[in-house]
């Protein structure tokens, strides 16, 4: 197909033909093609989520965009009230784990998981104070219940009770307040994962809530120190992928680091993670 363009010049005219086989787009065509790829660049540089975070797995976040029903503008109270519901229900989950949690914090160890385990901590600390580092084989040893020195778990959370009881002493606030804090910080941490994996914030926020919901939760959650660690390493790893910078390589190394350290979960988490990121990488 050939198309003419007629052009004036000083009072003079001539007409300007070109044919539409030759890989360019007729003249007509190209102030809408130049607008749609401003509107596209536009859309992967902006957040669908309207939370002016960076966006992650851009592809994704486009389709979503450009399929989104019509939203209401950002300056409504009910987009707004929309917008801030993921993160209220985060609050109001931190805030029931904090007060239904309040309880137990001041109950003795008992003969239940959560006793056995903060119980094994307190033994290490005691030992490696009484009997000094090299005397308690810096803090694994069992005495007066065992001549054999154990730890169930990698050296870090020991070491993490240690700090603590260096600081502010030994005594049962000291030995919970580590785990229980570590499970609130888990529930925010489960939320940005989510996020960083590009799920939307009101399923996330919704998929988060009927965990802590459960019983096994509240239970176990307590003791987040063997699974918030491998939350934060996912997390690092996730933002590395997204973008490589010395940074972000730095930070997810020592993410990677402490959660080997802190649970064997993470020592077999970490290869999988880093070696999906270099596939992902494409190095």
């Amino acid at each position: 197909m050939t198309e003419g363009l007629d052009v004036v010049d000083r009072g003079r005219s001539c007409r300007i033909y070109r044919r539409g086989s030759d890989g360019h787009p007729p003249v007509g065509q190209q102030a809408s093609q130049h607008a749609e790829q401003q509107f596209i660049a536009e859309v992967r540089r902006a957040d669908p989520s309207g939370h002016g975070h960076p966006v992650s797995h851009g592809g994704r976040h486009y389709r979503e965009a450009m399929h989104r029903p019509g939203a209401l503008p950002h300056g409504d109270p009910s987009s707004r009230l929309v917008n801030q519901a993921p993160r209220l229900l985060v609050a109001g989950l931190l805030a029931f784990l904090v007060v239904t949690w309040a309880r137990s914090f001041g109950l003795p160890l008992g003969d239940s998981h959560e006793g056995r385990v903060l119980g094994q901590f307190a033994l290490h600390v005691r030992n490696f104070w009484d009997l000094g580092p090299a005397g308690s084989s810096f803090g694994a040893d069992w005495a007066p219940f065992s001549d054999a020195s154990y730890t169930h778990h990698p050296p870090l959370l020991t070491g993490l009770h240690l700090l603590v009881s260096a600081v502010v002493g030994q005594g049962l606030w000291q030995l919970k307040a580590i785990s229980y804090l570590s499970g609130l910080v888990t529930v925010p941490a489960l939320y940005w994962v989510g996020r960083r994996m590009g799920f939307g914030a009101l399923p996330v926020a919704a998929a988060t809530g009927a965990l802590v919901a459960t019983p096994w939760w509240w239970v176990y959650g307590r003791l987040g120190l063997g699974f918030l660690p491998n939350l934060i390493m996912v997390g690092m790893v996730l933002l590395l992928a997204d973008e490589a910078t010395g940074r972000g390589l730095r930070r997810a190394a020592a993410a990677t680091g402490a959660a080997v350290a802190a649970s064997w979960q993470g020592a077999f988490l970490a290869p999988l993670l880093w070696l999906w990121l270099w596939r992902r990488r494409g190095l």
